[in-house]
């Protein structure tokens, strides 16, 4: 089917800008969500016939039920022109794989092993909570190229979402040379066209996390089981052989989640996760993954993260502490608090703040929307929306008036709460804003983010009296 050109008006809605990826199942492309003015991606599947269209309708309805940090969100879905398309949050940055290529193929050993085991308990709570659903989300293609990272080094799975008894189950009979699947990363079961099971996921996500941890493509489950067959040792050796830094308790939970035999894998992605979890338990401290202020691109890993294996981590002797007893007191009982009230606020809460006065409570979402509550009562008041992505920080000026909130999308958005809610001010800071204050005398915003950056914006009279769609004021480092 032809690659649809830039600037294709899709639905009158979405104004296509480019492909960027483009597979057996299909293409994705960026564009623009014309009505909501926010980069969406939009993927194309092949399958035409009646009924694969019924299965796409089908998983995308379940796709767009899902809500997870790790996954990026599914918008919306059509047809036009006998083509069917899935809206997508958009990820935009290289993925692991590129950025483990731009290093020569190889991770620095050290660095990544911190970061690596925080994706995989990121990933195997994902693939617990996708495997859960009904019927099960089976991903059938983990690699480094489906994987991605925030601003805030956080991992995304994409291309996620052939459900069992959707698209995927169709497509093994009818799928004419498409390949569901990269053979370094698949077990036996998968490459045989039998029935994909959550513990295929397992075997695939530990193939990955294989690779990135030693710079070296584990050998794919056919050539494993001829040798096996031809009484020949097992061709996939310990990750803790190519890299030193891999714990052994760690480099074991890895390749017993690569066997062959499907039964001799970790039971469920919450079984695995709980084993990485006791194989690195007390021995990894996690350091800072990258230097500088681009961590998607992840310019330079820093080095020397590694603790020993037969050592705790150790405060500098430079250090002194107060004693336990100092540091800690037991809470009589009359000192708990009592619990007043509970609401559900329709989203995962990434921060919140409250109105000095006690009146509001503020809460930032990962729907990028950011919600007014009646403290006392919990009813809602309003919703602001102006980011595009998820709300880390809020903060209230300390008259009550302004209301501050920075997003992973790079900007921070202010409010007048006396004024049009609707036309915030906004200070394109240029990296994902974490923490935020406003200083007492309102004359002050100060933003923190990635890459150890402080921007202070500040005002001759009071706090953002600056034209509105300002430019930050004052960067230091």
């Amino acid at each position: 089917m032809k690659i649809l050109t830039p600037n294709a008006l899709l639905q009158n809605r979405y104004r296509v800008l480019r492909p960027v990826g483009r597979g057996g199942m299909g293409t994705v492309y960026e564009a623009v969500d014309l009505r909501l003015n926010a980069t969406v991606a939009l993927k194309e599947t092949l399958l035409t016939d009646p009924a694969s269209r019924r299965a796409f309708e089908r998983e995308a309805q379940l796709l767009a039920r899902l809500r997870h940090p790790v996954l990026p969100k599914v918008i919306d879905h059509f047809s036009e022109d006998e083509r069917q398309f899935l809206v997508m949050e958009f990820i935009s940055g290289d993925d692991l794989a590129a950025l483990m290529e731009k290093r020569g193929g190889q991770f620095p050993p050290a660095a990544i092993m911190p970061w690596l085991l925080r994706w995989a308990d990121q990933l195997l709570d994902a693939l617990d909570y996708l495997h859960k659903q009904n019927p099960p989300v089976i991903h059938r293609d983990i690699k480094p190229q489906n994987l991605k990272l925030t601003s805030r080094g956080d991992v995304i799975l994409l291309d996620f979402g052939l459900a069992r008894g959707g698209l995927a189950d169709m497509t093994r009979s009818s799928r004419a040379g498409v390949v569901g699947f990269t053979p370094n990363y698949a077990p036996l079961e998968q490459i045989r066209g039998s029935d994909a099971d959550p513990r295929s996921d397992l075997y695939s996500l530990a193939a990955t996390l294989y690779h990135l941890s030693t710079g070296t493509l584990p050998p794919d489950a056919l050539t494993r089981v001829a040798a096996l067959l031809n009484e020949q040792i097992d061709p996939l050796q310990p990750a803790n052989q190519f890299n030193e830094y891999v714990l052994p308790e760690v480099g074991q939970v890895l390749h017993q989640a690569l066997a062959t035999n499907i039964d001799e894998r970790p039971e469920s992605a919450a079984a695995m996760r709980k084993a990485l979890h006791d194989a690195r338990s007390g021995r990894m401290v996690q350091q800072p993954l990258i230097e500088g202020s681009n961590p998607a691109a992840m310019t330079a890993f820093t080095t020397g993260l590694h603790q020993s294996h037969d050592a705790t981590p150790r405060i500098a002797d430079s250090i002194s502490l107060p004693s336990t007893a100092a540091r800690t007191r037991q809470l009589s009982e009359n000192e708990l608090g009592n619990l007043v009230r509970t609401w559900s606020t329709g989203g995962q809460i990434l921060s919140l703040a409250i109105r000095h006065d006690g009146s509001q409570i503020a809460i930032g979402n990962e729907d990028a929307q950011v919600q007014l509550w009646q403290f006392d009562s919990g009813n809602a008041i309003t919703t602001l929306r102006g980011h595009s992505q998820s709300v880390l920080c809020v903060a209230f000026s300390n008259d009550g008036r302004y209301l501050a909130s920075g997003s992973e999308d790079g900007k921070v958005l202010v409010w007048d709460t006396t004024e049009d809610l609707n036309n915030p001010y906004l200070i394109d800071v240029g990296h994902s804003v974490e923490t935020l204050a406003i200083s007492p005398n309102g004359r002050w915003l100060v933003v923190g983010g990635w890459g150890e950056v402080i921007t202070l914006t500040r005002s001759s009279t009071i706090l953002f009296r600056l034209s509105p769609r300002c430019r930050r004021a004052l960067c230091i480092v």
